[in-house]
């Protein structure tokens, strides 16, 4: 058996994130008044949220779904738009562009963590689409600070649906649930 030596670390690594999670404390009093259960669903449970949240649902998979469909275009065709721009032959720009982006939207969801209140914490999310389309929609931006806008914009609307958002909708709502139920249906 011939293994790679990145995989002598693999033990090490996995028994030191082990010793990490057994060191989580349980939770307060403070924290579990914060938080909603999370207990398995039942059938019946199921059809309830997705009756009592058929509008948003549908209108949150019809926006996922074109925002799919935005990322994978500005992905597959980032060479060619950075080529017509003006950065042609310029391999840095690609990297220096979304290194800005995701630094930005890390912050953006480090500093989501510091608000405890799930309705707030949900308009804060839906509060910042409507800056990266102003930014967007003016035409006083360079080339360079478009792609960036719509990265962010995509990115700041995007990563959220992969959890996040789903997390705080649940906990917001009372829904006694986990967010792999809402993501997968």
């Amino acid at each position: 058996m011939d293994a790679s030596n990145y995989w002598n670390y693999f033990p090490s690594f996995t028994s030191f994130f082990i010793n990490l999670l057994e060191k989580i404390p349980s939770p307060s009093a403070k924290d579990i008044s914060e938080k909603s259960e999370r207990t398995s669903m039942t059938k019946e449970d199921h059809k309830k949220v997705l009756k009592r949240f058929v509008l948003p649902f549908a209108a949150l998979i019809t926006f996922y779904t074109l925002l799919t469909a935005f990322r994978d275009f500005r992905d597959n065709f980032a060479r060619e738009l950075w080529d017509n721009i003006g950065y042609s032959g310029d391999i840095s720009v690609y990297s220096t562009s979304e290194l800005i982006i995701s630094l930005i939207v890390l912050f953006i969801f480090g500093s989501l963590f510091f608000i405890k209140n799930n309705i707030k914490a949900l308009s804060c999310w839906h509060a910042m689409y409507d800056p990266s389309y102003l930014l967007l929609s003016t035409r006083k931006n360079t080339c360079f600070f478009w792609m960036i806008i719509s990265g962010f914009g995509m990115y700041i609307c995007y990563i959220p649906f992969n959890a996040l958002f789903f997390d705080r909708f649940i906990a917001a709502f009372k829904i006694k649930g986990n967010a792999g139920f809402l993501k997968f249906t």
